[in-house]
C-alpha cells in the first residue's frame, strides 16, 4: 500500500547523502503515483503486451541510467529483468519484504541483477538457493528523521527519567500476528501500543517520536523471521532497550544480552519486560550499549557507505 508522503521522506533522503558526498539521483518506478507496487505477474504481463504507460516509464529510466555507474532498485519491485539488458549499468537488488513476499517480488527477478542487498538477514540462505550474484545483507537501518532527539548522547540516556514503561508501534490487523499482540496487551498492562486496530489508532510521526523520546523498553516483532523491519533500528538508535523476537538471528546483528535482548515465544515478553522494569541500571546499559551499535553501524549514511563499497569491489 502507497503510504502519503513517502516521495518526500525518500527525496529528503537521497538529498541528506548526496550531502555527506554520495552522487545519488532518484527516480520513481510506480506507474501512475501514488500506486502500490506490482507483483511479478502483473508486471510480466505488462511487459509481454508492451502496455504504453510502462514502456515510456522504461524509457524514461533508459535516459535517467544513461551516464550513471549503477542502479539500485532500491524496494525491489516494477523493473522487469528483461529491462535489465537495455541498461549500461550495474544492477542492484534490494528488498525488504522477505521471505512474506518471495514468490510475487524477489524470487522471481533478483537472481538476473548483478549483485542482490537483502534486508532481512533470515532470507539470506533463499537468495543463495535462487543462485542470485554477489548476496549480501543489507540492513534496513535507520532514518535521521526517526530519531526523536538530535545530539542524543550516553549521559542523556543514562540520567532521563522515562514515564512511558513500554511502546510499540504497529498495525494490529494482520492475522498472522494479532494473536500474539492480543497477548501482550493482556498480559503488560503498562504497554503503550498505536496503530491500525489499536485502541489509539494511528500515531503521527511527532506523536511517535514524542513516546520514544519517553520511553523505557521498545518491543518488536515480525509477521515470520527476521529481524527486518524498521524498529529493529529505531528502537536503539532512540535510546531505548529493545526486546525483539526471532533471536537467533537478532544475534548476528546486535550482541545478545549486551546491546538487545532477545526471545523465541512471546510468552517470554512479560517476564522479561518486568524484569528490566525493576532492574533499571542494567536496562539502561543495554540501551546504552544498543545505542552505541545503532549509531556507529546502522546509521543511513554507515549503511549507504558499506553497500556501495561493496558494489565498487565488483564493478
Amino acid at each position: 500500500m502507497y503510504r502519503e508522503g513517502i516521495d518526500t521522506f525518500y527525496e529528503s533522503y537521497i538529498k541528506r547523502l548526496n550531502e555527506f558526498g554520495f552522487d545519488v539521483e532518484s527516480f520513481c518506478l510506480t506507474i501512475d503515483p501514488p500506486s502500490p507496487r506490482l507483483a511479478f505477474a502483473q508486471l510480466d504481463i505488462l511487459w509481454k503486451k508492451q502496455d504504453r504507460k510502462l514502456r515510456q516509464l522504461y524509457k524514461k529510466l533508459q535516459t535517467k541510467a544513461k551516464d550513471k555507474d549503477v542502479l539500485v532498485l532500491f524496494n525491489g519491485s516494477n523493473l522487469h529483468p528483461d529491462f535489465l539488458e537495455h541498461l549500461n549499468t550495474f544492477n542492484a537488488y534490494m528488498c525488504f519484504d522477505d521471505p512474506e513476499s518471495s514468490s510475487d517480488l524477489s524470487k522471481p527477478v533478483s537472481k538476473f541483477f548483478d549483485a542482490c542487498f537483502v534486508g532481512n538477514i533470515a532470507s539470506l540462505e533463499q537468495y543463495h538457493a535462487w543462485r542470485c550474484n554477489n548476496v549480501f545483507f543489507r540492513p534496513l537501518g535507520y532514518f535521521t528523521s526517526h530519531v526523536c532527539v538530535n545530539g542524543l548522547t550516553e549521559d542523556i540516556i543514562a540520567r532521563r527519567n522515562n514515564d512511558v514503561d513500554v511502546c510499540l508501534f504497529c498495525e494490529r490487523q494482520s492475522m498472522w500476528r494479532k494473536d500474539r499482540l492480543d497477548f501482550l496487551e493482556k498480559k503488560i498492562p503498562n504497554l503503550y501500543a498505536r496503530g491500525k486496530n489499536w485502541d489509539g489508532g494511528w500515531a503521527t510521526h511527532a506523536e511517535m517520536l514524542d513516546v520514544y523520546s519517553r520511553s523505557k523498553i521498545g518491543l518488536n516483532l515480525h509477521n515470520s523471521v527476521g529481524p527486518v523491519n524498521m524498529r529493529t533500528y529505531v528502537l536503539p538508535a532512540n535510546g531505548i532497550m529493545q526486546i525483539c523476537d526471532n533471536k537467533y538471528f537478532l544475534g548476528h546483528i546486535y550482541e545478545l544480552g549486551r546491546e538487545v535482548v532477545g526471545y523465541c515465544d512471546v510468552e517470554e515478553v512479560p517476564e522479561l519486560v518486568n524484569y528490566y522494569l525493576r532492574n533499571e541500571q542494567e536496562r539502561k546499559r543495554i540501551a546504552i550499549a544498543g545505542w552505541k551499535r545503532a549509531v556507529a553501524t546502522y546509521n543511513e549514511v554507515a549503511v549507504w557507505e558499506k553497500q556501495m563499497k561493496q558494489i565498487a569491489g565488483l564493478l
